[in-house]
């Protein structure tokens, strides 16, 4: 029975980064996949997962970069304010991002 909800969790977190976030980010899922995954197909579609999530943090930090752009060159208080703020948020998801790469690479390396 173990084995049929593993298989069942690890199916569904692939087509959940195939399909949409929507489910995928349950934290509950997730944890439960990570706590017992151990074969190769359950630490790939952690993987998979994890690569989603580093993709995503990269989609926000380009956004961010470039609301931040849209503010350079401004004088005023509040522009110069946003433009910090856009930046700091641009380089807190790409710090994101490259945690979730590392995580990927990790579960691709547990899953040889």
């Amino acid at each position: 029975m173990r084995h049929f909800i593993r298989i069942f969790f690890a199916a569904a977190l692939v087509a959940t980064t195939l399909t949409g976030p929507a489910f995928a980010d349950d934290p509950a899922l997730v944890r439960l996949l990570a706590e017992s995954a151990d074969t190769p197909q359950e630490h790939a579609a952690l993987a998979d997962y994890y690569d989603g999530r580093a993709a995503e943090a990269r989609r926000q930090a380009t956004h961010h970069r470039t609301m931040g752009r849209a503010y350079a060159g401004g004088k005023h208080f509040d522009v110069v304010k946003m433009k910090e703020h856009c930046e700091k948020l641009a380089a807190l998801y790409e710090s994101q991002a490259n945690e979730f790469a590392e995580l990927a690479r990790e579960q691709r390396a547990l899953g040889r």
